[in-house]
């Protein structure tokens, strides 16, 4: 790994997300960026953390899908509901990305992002839920 993802993994918790690896479609503009095991269940795919310059910069890279919605901005992400805005701690949306019921969101103040995805979309906002990816 470079000096930047590992910077990135030092950032994390153990109790999450495990057996990190350089992302394999890193983001334009990522400073690192890791996919990463999920701990409990929930995600389909490993989910990809990413580390930014800046929490604009990170807020930018979720901005870009929000391209995706299709019919709300304002839904309920634990219903499968599409919702673009924010939560306690930075940006959210929760969109369809295929066959797969997406959430990407940042950490405002960390300059970091994650994204991910599952099949339906309850598991996946229950992982969320329960999320606690940084260290303090």
């Amino acid at each position: 790994m470079t000096p930047r993802e590992c910077r990135l993994e030092k950032m994390l918790g153990s109790a999450d997300l495990r057996d990190c690896r350089p992302a394999a479609r890193p983001p334009a503009g990522a400073v690192a960026a890791l996919d990463c095991a999920a701990v409990r269940s929930g995600p389909v795919h490993d989910p990809m953390i990413v580390l930014f310059d800046t929490d604009t910069d990170a807020e930018t890279w979720v901005d870009s899908y929000w391209w995706a919605l299709h019919d709300g901005r304002a839904g309920d992400c634990a219903t499968g509901a599409e919702y673009k805005g924010t939560w306690m701690r930075g940006r959210l949306l929760c969109t369809m990305n295929g066959p797969y019921y997406a959430m990407s969101w940042t950490y405002k103040g960390r300059s970091v992002a994650m994204t991910a995805e599952a099949w339906t979309p309850r598991p996946l906002y229950a992982w969320w839920q329960g999320l606690s990816p940084l260290r303090d």
